[in-house]
């Protein structure tokens, strides 16, 4: 059966039965790359392309919450809060990422290689038009969106002929 649910942050204690919820998540992606080797052009380079999609998803719905959809708050057994729920309910989030980048190994000798590139990611973030319980329409909501530009630049250098030792 269910029992009504008590927190109480004074005891440090939940009672009760929890809400019946159900939490769907899923995250396709999507990677690729190209590499394309070059000889000449002060030394032999490997040049690389490449990018990343991926769509994030979460769909959270409440279909039962206690005996009475409420959740009473304690401190040390003295009531201080009532939060009322309206369930059923449903909620359904989205988030993106979209990167490219390109680098570029260049060896320039027997004792020097460069590691150079860029790379641009952009974030976004949305909970689109839904319809909340006893038939509330709940507008679309962007959140902020965000982009990386980002340079990248390294060397690794032998400092013995062999290159047994390098930094």
């Amino acid at each position: 059966g269910q029992n009504q649910r008590y927190d109480d942050a004074g005891a440090n204690r939940i009672y009760g039965t929890i809400p019946t919820r159900f939490d769907e998540r899923d995250r396709p992606q999507a990677n690729g790359s190209l590499s394309y080797f070059k000889d000449g052009w002060g030394g032999s380079h490997s040049f690389k392309v490449g990018g990343e999609f991926q769509h994030e998803q979460q769909k959270y719905s409440t279909t039962a919450f206690g005996p009475n959809n409420t959740v009473l708050y304690l401190n040390n057994n003295v009531p201080t809060q009532v939060d009322v729920y309206l369930v059923p309910n449903a909620t359904r989030a989205v988030g993106r990422t979209k990167s490219v980048y390109l680098t570029d190994s260049w060896r320039t000798s027997e004792r020097l290689t460069l590691n150079l590139g860029v790379r641009f990611d952009q974030y976004t973030n949305y909970v689109p038009d839904q319809v909340g319980p006893q038939g509330y329409q709940i507008p679309h909501v962007s959140g902020p969106k965000f982009k990386i530009f980002a340079a990248r630049i390294g060397g690794v250098f032998s400092l013995t002929k062999d290159q047994r030792t390098l930094v």
